[in-house]
């Protein structure tokens, strides 16, 4: 139904439909239908072409976190040996300078309270060279207290 001055959706059928007739007829008609399906499968064309370039920026991308991913856990894992070879160095610091530090002084508080704090991460033997009274002294002092 048409607004008044207004043309409506059967009207503009007829209209095209006339202007085909007049400018050739049949022949007019198939032209429009090549036409139509051509610009059809130029926009099927374009959008697969779209969708082609989208896919490939995609895939770079993809790529591109993949790279950062495995050269930041690369990164971790070198970082993860450097600290563990200095405590490693930290561990053998200890284990060398503890000894003597009992010798010197084997009822110092501090010395309990360094003990108590590495008992956790690092395990240290008595000193086995410590005179036996010296050992039975260090044996007796509770670290649990400190």
């Amino acid at each position: 139904m048409s607004e008044p001055g207004g043309v409506s959706a059967g009207g503009v059928i007829g209209i095209v439909a006339g202007f085909l007739a007049l400018i050739g007829g049949p022949t007019a008609i198939g032209k429009v239908g090549t036409w139509l399906a051509d610009r059809a499968d130029r926009r099927r064309q374009s959008r697969a072409d779209g969708n082609r370039e989208w896919e490939a920026k995609l895939k770079a991308r993809e790529e591109a976190v993949e790279q950062q991913i495995a050269d930041s856990l690369r990164e971790c894992k070198d970082h993860c040996a450097a600290v563990t070879a200095r405590a490693d160095k930290l561990f053998y610091v200890v284990m060398l300078i503890l000894p003597e530090v009992q010798r010197h002084a084997p009822t110092s508080a501090q010395l309990r309270q360094a003990k108590a704090l590495l008992a956790d991460i690092l395990p240290i033997p008595f000193d086995p060279e410590l005179p036996a009274d010296m050992r039975a002294q260090l044996a007796a002092i509770d670290t649990k207290t400190l």
